[in-house]
């Protein structure tokens, strides 16, 4: 089982207001992929974790649409109290961190390495430290 599967579970648990069992799932996410993923997480459907969810981290006020895919090491990072907001089919890129209250749009693509501190729109492929737009998808 990997880091996502074992979150949604823990997410479920937590759901129901159990929440002896969602300290537990977090514990283990942490140990067994040294990932950070809280039970609070709101993680869409069909989104998946690169290479079981090694070293990701995301805030537990980050929300993540559908259809993701999120590769090794990505950081979804809070800042000012804020925290990003991905939509449905972003690709995210291995060690990429996306920073504060951002808002990636559909179908995106952030380039491996990244760090993303402004807003995504829909179709764009982003690049860079700090990010910028490489390419929109027709």
């Amino acid at each position: 089982m990997d880091a996502i599967r074992l979150q949604r579970l823990a997410h479920w648990f937590y759901s129901k207001h159990i929440r002896i069992i969602p300290g537990i799932l977090y514990k283990w996410i942490h140990f067994r992929y040294s990932s950070d993923i809280s039970p609070v997480t709101k993680i869409g459907g069909g989104t998946t974790l690169g290479h079981g969810g090694i070293g990701v981290v995301i805030n537990s006020k980050a929300v993540v649409g559908r259809n993701c895919i999120i590769a090794q090491n990505v950081t979804l990072a809070g800042k000012d109290g804020g925290a990003p907001i991905l939509n449905n089919w972003v690709y995210v890129g291995a060690n990429s961190i996306i920073l504060g209250k951002v808002k990636i749009g559909n179908n995106a693509f952030i380039g491996a390495l990244s760090l993303v501190n402004k807003d995504v729109p829909d179709n764009a492929i982003v690049g860079g430290v700090p990010a910028k737009i490489i390419k929109m998808k027709k």
